[in-house]
């Protein structure tokens, strides 16, 4: 049985949060070419401020806090969305973007496009979808950026290093969980990158294995796949080590292999060259490594 008054924290869609770094939930973002680019107008529509919820769920910003915050041109009710929408854009034939590949929020989705493209007078005929050139965008990162990417994987490299002290025989996989999650948030990480995987012995050749649940065992090895998110960058690594402290002869033979690999799929990566370049080496190189191995 589920919890019926249980609130599950809310975390923001990265598009949004990237144009604004605003972390509130039920908040669109819609920016208007004014004149020819780039003179555009900023418009952020947000939850109204409401006395009863804010006591349940804390405070929110309301349109007046949001434009201060994000700096954005204007910002009004959530519930005004769709008005606005149909009033001023759908009747004057404006060449609409939108996120339709991959819809976030069924609402909103709902209440956009029907009033660009329902409403009895629209003359739009046709929504564009921005992702790709949104993501093209982000792919290149700021010294601000840098910066908060290379924090989230200092507090990680941190938190594996502790738990790697923290290994042992009869302890739990979530127990390890804990040991990771709890020093990540105490240097300031503000949550997990997904949820851990921590993988003893056999498990650990489940892909997605999450469940954590099982004891660790003399003599196995446990893979952990981990990170976390710093100011709304992350940070996700892989790491593989000896329940007790020490590899055994084949243990030590594979991990090696793998170690040679990484390093010289780390050498490999420079400008020019791309994931799949780089990912059918290491598939290679790993197939080269087995048969010696073997």
């Amino acid at each position: 049985m589920g919890c019926r008054v249980c609130r599950y924290r809310f975390h923001q869609g990265t598009d949004l949060l990237y144009m604004t770094g605003f972390q509130e939930p039920d908040a669109v973002l819609l920016l208007e070419s004014t004149g020819g680019l780039p003179e555009h107008k900023s418009i952020l529509y947000v939850r109204p401020r409401d006395p009863h919820r804010e006591l349940w769920d804390g405070p929110r910003a309301g349109p007046d806090g949001a434009a201060a915050f994000t700096g954005v041109t204007e910002a009004y009710n959530i519930d005004e969305l769709g008005a606005h929408l149909e009033q001023k854009y759908s009747k004057m034939g404006f060449s609409v973007w939108y996120c339709t590949e991959e819809y976030v929020h069924p609402d909103h989705d709902d209440v956009i496009i029907n009033s660009l493209t329902n409403s009895p007078h629209s003359h739009i005929d046709n929504v564009h979808t921005y992702t790709q050139l949104l993501h093209k965008l982000r792919l290149v990162k700021s010294p601000a950026e840098l910066n908060l990417m290379r924090k989230a994987g200092q507090i990680a490299a941190s938190a594996f290093r502790e738990t790697m002290h923290s290994t042992r025989p009869d302890v739990m996989e979530y127990q390890l969980e804990s040991v990771f999650e709890h020093h990540c948030k105490m240097k300031g990480a503000q949550t997990l990158s997904f949820p851990p995987v921590v993988a003893g012995g056999s498990r650990a050749n489940c892909l997605h294995y999450i469940a954590n649940n099982r004891e660790l065992r003399a003599g196995d090895l446990v893979l952990f796949d981990a990170g976390c998110e710093y100011h709304g960058y992350v940070s996700d690594v892989t790491r593989t080590w000896p329940v007790s402290g020490q590899f055994t002869a084949g243990q030590r033979e594979l991990y090696e292999a793998v170690l040679r690999v990484k390093q010289a799929s780390i050498k490999a990566s420079r400008p020019g060259v791309t994931l799949n370049q780089l990912n059918r080496s290491a598939a290679n190189m790993i197939s080269s490594e087995l048969q010696g191995i073997a």
